[in-house]
């Protein structure tokens, strides 16, 4: 056994085409591939077709309760409960393990079980909680913003100023 054939740059690579397509190629040249051609080109796989469209599912890693205040449940995240177990959506006791399908925000202590479950608590760990919609799921998509404006969507056109004419 030589050195190329245990060392990792000599191990083959899948790099992911914007269309969902992938090539294999050797660490080396994919990484140079994806570092010289990054619009077309990733080392993650692209996200599923349609993810936006799941509905979220999480699975509870510890026990939760419901939040003191029924109104809570009405309002945008929180973003400290006083107790670390009460989830503020929700309606019941929630057991250890149990997997939760809803529209609603998770505990930041759930494991999303799905794509779209995974994506939304990502974003809700990561992003400030009082500035977030009251919900993740909009009209049954999902749509992840942050209150800053980086909802994906349309690219607003960029406009040219006047042209100015001197007479």
């Amino acid at each position: 056994m030589t050195y190329t054939d245990t060392h990792p740059a000599s191990a083959t690579t899948r790099i992911y085409a914007k269309d969902g397509t992938h090539a294999d190629h050797p660490f080396t040249e994919a990484s140079r591939i994806v570092r010289t051609m990054p619009n077309d080109w990733s080392l993650n796989a692209p996200d599923p077709i349609g993810w936006e469209k799941e509905k979220p599912r999480y699975r509870a890693t510890r026990e939760l309760y419901p939040a003191p205040k029924e109104r809570m449940r009405t309002e945008p995240p929180i973003s400290e409960m006083g107790d670390p177990n009460t989830w503020q959506y929700a309606e019941n006791r929630v057991a250890e393990g149990e997997i939760v399908e809803t529209d609603c925000w998770p505990h930041e202590s759930m494991k999303g079980e799905n794509f779209a479950g995974r994506k939304i608590v990502e974003h809700f760990n990561r992003e400030m909680k009082s500035r977030l919609a009251r919900s993740p799921v909009l009209g049954g998509i999902v749509v992840l913003q942050n209150g800053f404006g980086s909802a994906p969507g349309p690219t607003p056109a960029i406009l040219k100023p006047p042209s100015l004419k001197f007479v």
